[in-house]
Parts: C-alpha cells; structure tokens; sequence
C-alpha cells in the first residue's frame, strides 16, 4: 500500500485557539496554503466550540 507523502501539521484545540486569531488577523497577507489552513482551523472551531466560546474567540480579533 503506498503511503501519503504530503506534508502534514497537526494542532490540538488549544493550539488552534491561540494560532487562529493571530492567522486570521492577517488573512489578508496570507498567501493561498496559509488561507487554507486558516479556513480549517476556522471548520474545527465552528464543529467543536460553542456560539459562545466562538464569539469569546472572534472579538480577540
């Protein structure tokens, strides 16, 4: 079987929730790879945090 060679980054939940509102303060800047890893992280928050804890989040921004 062959494997994945692709590169990989793995983050728990309180890495993304101290990286995301840095990543997404310059999305702007960010080039195409770096928006995609910015919109999963963004996908993670929205399925695991409450409306609460995601708008505790987004007003770090």
């Amino acid at each position: 079987m062959m494997q994945n060679k692709e590169p990989v980054l793995e983050l728990n939940l309180t890495e993304i929730l101290t990286i995301f509102p840095r990543l997404k303060a310059l999305e702007d800047k960010l080039s195409e790879p770096e928006r995609d890893i910015l919109s999963k992280m963004e996908g993670l928050l929205y399925e695991y945090l409450s409306i609460d804890e995601l708008e505790t989040l987004l007003k770090r921004i």
